[in-house]
């Protein structure tokens, strides 16, 4: 039986019970299969590959996933030296924010192309480094509240509304939709025939739930009276600047007429500090420790270092040297708070 499992270490393969799975490459006790490494090829999304190549990573996929993989074996394994690990229930509430919060401080970053195994994936790295990097400054819960507090203004979430519009070039044309309107004609027919904004007419008219910072202030102020199913009475007038102006030229402006239905309206809210906690612990962290990020990635550097990194892709020997090579700059500083590296 020993021959038998030395045979099979030795061959690169992993599994029980008639199955076998190829070994990539093992990464102290713990392996990465071919069968993960080629679906990791095959879910990798542009976003995260640019992103990653921005930032150093290899500029070809299979290199870039290959290191991945390992980075994140090697992150996890650091942090369960330390006895940390992150729960289901850790990670569930972690994606419920990231989701939210796609490009606040302890977020992910915002990738609409990211899926449900890369944001948990992702998930459970960034809480292992987060609780790594807050793990010896012993902050309390009142430490983490008296943060909350001071930043809840800047927490509040505004106003946000769901509408249907219809868009029209010019006063005529608005009012010739709104005349349709008043004839009892449903504000999804008036906006699938007559609006000109081809992105929201083929949603009949509907633009989703936005922030009001993010719709016109002639607009919201149409829409802040209205009832659910109510629409504008009048066409709404909205002068933004023109995208198709030549450089160099004085600003020239574009006129655009719309007229609004109201589907749903969702006040104003300060989110509780469980909803926000990823945003409270990186200001916590940053005011006790600005270092943090530089800090754990020397963390990393000495586990990397120290690592039995086994890879049986010949084509990726290389990679292994590369994550053992010293560094050819110091941490950055850029973004202080210590984040997984890009999948």
């Amino acid at each position: 039986m020993i021959g038998v499992v030395a045979a099979a270490a030795a061959l690169g393969v992993a599994g029980c019970g008639g199955s076998a799975e190829k070994v990539a490459v093992k990464v102290n006790k713990d392996v990465i299969t071919e069968t993960e490494f080629t679906s990791r090829v095959a879910s990798l999304d542009v976003m995260t590959f640019q992103a990653g190549s921005q930032q150093g990573a290899p500029g070809k996929a299979g290199e870039f996933v290959i290191r991945q993989l390992i980075l994140e074996k090697l992150i996890i394994q650091a942090a369960a030296q330390k006895n940390i690990t992150a729960s289901d229930a850790e990670i569930a509430a972690y994606v419920t924010f990231a989701k939210k919060y796609p490009t606040a401080p302890g977020a992910m970053g915002d990738n609409p192309l990211r899926d449900d195994a890369a944001f948990i994936r992702d998930g459970r790295t960034q809480i292992v480094i987060r609780k790594m990097a807050l793990g010896p400054l012993k902050l309390t819960e009142a430490d983490y509240q008296k943060v909350y507090e001071q930043f809840k203004p800047q927490l509040k979430e505004p106003e946000q509304y769901h509408l249907r519009i219809v868009q029209s070039t010019t006063l005529k044309k608005s009012q010739d939709a709104l005349a349709s309107l008043n004839k009892g004609v449903a504000f999804e027919t008036v906006a699938l025939s007559m609006s000109e904004d081809p992105l929201s007419r083929q949603k009949n008219g509907d633009i989703g739930m936005l922030p009001e910072t993010a719709i016109p202030a002639a607009l919201t102020a149409a829409v802040r009276g209205l009832k659910p199913n109510d629409y504008s009475k009048a066409p709404i007038r909205v002068d933004t600047p023109n995208p198709q102006a030549a450089p160099g030229t004085p600003p020239q402006v574009a006129t655009r007429y719309f007229l609004a239905q109201l589907v749903e309206r969702k006040a104003s809210r300060t989110p509780a500090i469980d909803e926000v906690r990823p945003i409270v612990e990186y200001q916590a962290l940053m005011a006790k420790d600005p270092g943090a990020q530089a800090r754990i990635q020397q963390e990393l550097r000495e586990f990397t270092l120290a690592a039995d990194i086994q890879m049986n892709l010949k084509q990726y020997e290389d990679i292994v040297k590369k994550l053992k090579a010293p560094p050819t700059a110091p941490p950055s500083q850029n973004n202080p708070m210590p984040a997984a590296p890009p999948r």
